[in-house]
């Protein structure tokens, strides 16, 4: 099964963002802080402060990701292991719960079969 994406981020407010073929969530976050509403600063900052290189996946990459999923952010990764879709969410609340119905509408207009979920 070959997929064009296998990872992403759904915003509180709904929208998706694809991230790059074997791109990283962190990656998207550094490079377009913006979309989810942070500086380069504040990362840069953060990296900092645990003295990791920028864009290391380590303890300020579990920082920034959490603070973004306690914002109502979803983390969605696709693990070729269980060959299922995995979403990162900090709690399940009807706001996630309509905004991954709408991504799994969106990713069943592509060619990826019929996707279904157990809400």
């Amino acid at each position: 099964m070959a997929m064009e994406h296998e990872a992403y981020w759904i915003s509180p407010e709904g929208n998706i963002y694809p991230l790059k073929v074997m791109g990283k969530h962190i990656e998207m976050i550094c490079d377009k802080p913006e979309i989810f509403g942070l500086t380069k600063d504040y990362i840069e900052a953060t990296f900092k402060r645990y003295n990791e290189p920028f864009g290391f996946e380590g303890k300020a990459r579990k920082e920034i990701m959490w603070g973004l999923l306690e914002k109502g952010w979803i983390r969605i990764r696709f693990s070729n292991k269980l060959f299922i879709f995995k979403a990162e969410v900090a709690e399940f609340n009807n706001n996630i719960e309509n905004n991954i119905k709408k991504w799994i509408k969106e990713l069943n207009r592509g060619t990826y079969g019929n996707i279904h979920a157990n809400l």
